[in-house]
């Protein structure tokens, strides 16, 4: 992950590693599905993360991303990486344009 701004809290961070944790723990350990999956009646005894969209690595970064760019009032750049196993990963990059 990757955060850019010229903005720093009064901590002097542009963001607390703590709230980062807290978005990635939203996701950490739990099955992750899409909404209108079959499988949330059967898994519903589990910890579950329900998704809007397809829960592949790209929507997962993408997610993640967002919920980063819901906690900071400015930022340059947004870079998220999913890795789905030792050699394979996706990126969701967010610029100053988006925002």
């Amino acid at each position: 992950m990757e955060i850019d701004s010229e903005n720093l809290d009064e901590n002097g961070f542009v963001m607390d590693f703590a709230k980062i944790k807290e978005i990635i723990n939203e996701l950490d350990h739990k099955t992750i599905l899409e909404k209108d999956d079959p499988l949330i009646e059967r898994l519903k005894d589990q910890s579950l993360f329900i998704m809007n969209e397809p829960p592949s690595c790209e929507n997962i970064a993408k997610l993640i991303a967002n919920r980063i760019k819901e906690e900071l009032k400015i930022w340059n750049y947004i870079k998220v990486r999913v890795w789905e196993n030792r050699k394979s990963y996706c990126e969701h990059i967010l610029k100053l344009s988006e925002n």
